[in-house]
């Protein structure tokens, strides 16, 4: 087994783990259900693994990762007027 090789199944396996201690439910080929909490298990993940590894591992395009990221830190005010909301409530 290669070093590139040996890389890429513990990032696999790390990504498994993530999955199952968020009760995230997982098909037979290893799929998630939701595409967002794909988007969790990068972010959690990325401090240790780069993000470009853990978008192969997951199947997701890194544009779309980042571009999600940056939906996240950049929110409509609509959505912060929301989150104001719910917390004043």
């Amino acid at each position: 087994m290669t070093k590139g090789e040996l890389i890429y199944e513990l990032v696999k396996a790390r990504v498994t783990e993530a999955r199952l201690k968020k009760g995230y439910e997982v098909k037979e080929d290893g799929s998630v259900i939701i595409r967002q909490q794909e988007y969790q298990v990068i972010m959690e993940l990325s401090g240790e693994f780069p993000v470009k590894c853990l978008c192969e591992v997951i199947g997701i395009h890194r544009s779309s990762f980042y571009y999600r990221k940056k939906h996240l830190s950049n929110s409509s005010e609509r959505e912060k007027n929301f989150v104001n909301n719910i917390i004043l409530f």
